[in-house]
């Protein structure tokens, strides 16, 4: 059997498109005009839903899904920014730098580098990173890298487990010794990193990654380094060796 719609094409008057197909569900076609904004056509799309249950269901659904990715897309962002000691999201501040470093939540992209120059860094050069570990940070660092463990979330679980309480992330102290490195004179490319976690990072715990050069070829641009986490009373709870190179920023 014929179907009308089918049988007798709408014609679309100029400067308007299709935004749904013909006869979906025995609606037509759906016109709008061409130019209007994002949010004037949803508008009327969703006008022209209501009047067909099927669309209806449909709209809602997609709005549904719509406002859990963008809280789920504002979350992340969130939570990347304060990773990376950025302002929040809108505001154009630098984040407050406190005293104790090992409070302040990062220096961002112009993290601050040692004094010096590349060919300062030869064996035996040192420097370090600390930073507190915090509920917060972990749970960001959670959320960022999809590794949402109970033993980092869950505090009555992880008081069941040997560690008697929440620890953080190994990959977190590990990113302490990746901000260390950054910090070394020059454009440093993170090439590779051995690393052995030995004790946990709690909430609380105050970390120093210290990186020390431990070779560094004349004439080449790559130097080694022997790389630690350290709690406050001189405990190591992760050790390893990093390989970087070297060169003059761009």
């Amino acid at each position: 059997m014929d179907r009308p719609d089918e049988a007798v094409p709408r014609p679309i008057a100029p400067g308007c498109k299709i935004v749904a197909p013909t006869n979906f569900d025995g609606c037509a076609a759906k016109v709008l005009p061409v130019g209007r904004s994002v949010r004037e056509r949803q508008a009327q799309a969703m006008t022209h839903a209501s009047t067909n249950p099927a669309l209806a269901w449909t709209s809602t659904v997609v709005a549904a899904q719509s406002a859990a990715l963008r809280a789920a897309s504002d979350h992340w962002l969130r939570s990347t920014r304060y990773l990376l000691g950025l302002a929040p999201t809108g505001t154009s501040a630098a984040p407050e730098v406190r005293g104790d470093p090992a409070e302040t939540p990062g220096h961002g992209p112009a993290a601050e580098k040692a004094q010096g120059s590349i060919a300062d860094v030869a064996v035996g050069y040192r420097l370090e990173f600390t930073r507190r570990v915090t509920t917060d940070l972990i749970e960001a660092f959670g959320d960022v890298s999809g590794d949402v463990a109970r033993l980092h979330f869950d505090e009555d679980y992880a008081a069941k487990s040997r560690f008697g309480g929440r620890i953080a992330h190994g990959m977190l102290t590990g990113a302490f010794i990746s901000a260390a490195l950054s910090r070394l004179p020059g454009l440093v490319i993170y090439l590779s990193q051995e690393l052995r976690f030995i004790g946990p990072a709690r909430p609380g715990d105050v970390i120093t990654a210290r990186i020390t050069v431990t070779e560094r070829p004349e004439g080449k641009s790559w130097a080694r380094l022997r790389t630690e986490c350290l709690l406050e009373d001189g405990t190591v709870i992760a050790d390893g060796e990093a390989k970087v190179l070297l060169g003059p920023e761009p």
